[in-house]
């Protein structure tokens, strides 16, 4: 009888009433390597992978087109090395690793079309439990994560546009 008083008082109540308006927007590692480890190296990346991998991995599943996804050219144990003896903080690489950066350029109903960047940089990633859970970005060639590529140079971000991730 105790239980059952208990599970309809307000708190338990309130609290699965915000879980389902207010979702968690936590990732988990499979949710990572479902959007970011794609371990094929052996070539340069055109628009076409972009489209039929933004299609197969990340956009089937929102029903949405997602605006920009990077995929890391790795082996899986070479990105969760990265996160090993870590639980949780976030970690920049010391190797550069093969990137596609898939940029939305148009969409068409359903049909979303992206642009392929290739990049060979590190990258920042936020571990959890000693796994990747978030992909936070790719580190330009300048060591401080503070400036990025603009119109052929490079530009120091303000503070409302550094680089989060959460």
């Amino acid at each position: 009888m105790r239980a059952f008083q208990l599970l309809l008082s307000p708190l338990p109540c309130l609290s699965l009433l915000l879980a389902l308006i207010f979702p968690s927007t936590s990732q988990n590692y499979d949710e990572f390597r479902k959007k970011h480890i794609d371990s094929r190296t052996n070539k340069k990346h055109n628009n076409q992978y972009c489209n039929t991998i933004m299609e197969q991995k990340i956009n089937r599943d929102t029903g949405t087109c997602r605006k920009v996804n990077t995929f890391i050219h790795a082996p899986e144990k070479v990105v969760v090395i990265l996160c090993r003896r870590i639980p949780n903080a976030m970690k920049t690489s010391t190797k550069k690793f093969s990137l596609t950066i898939c940029k939305l350029q148009r969409k068409r109903g359903q049909r979303c079309t992206y642009k392929a960047k290739n990049e060979f940089r590190r990258i920042e990633i936020k571990c959890e439990d000693s796994l990747p859970v978030h992909f936070c970005g790719d580190v330009p060639p300048v060591k401080d994560k503070h400036w990025r590529e603009r119109g052929g140079g490079w530009e120091l971000l303000s503070v409302s546009d550094q680089i989060k991730c959460e």
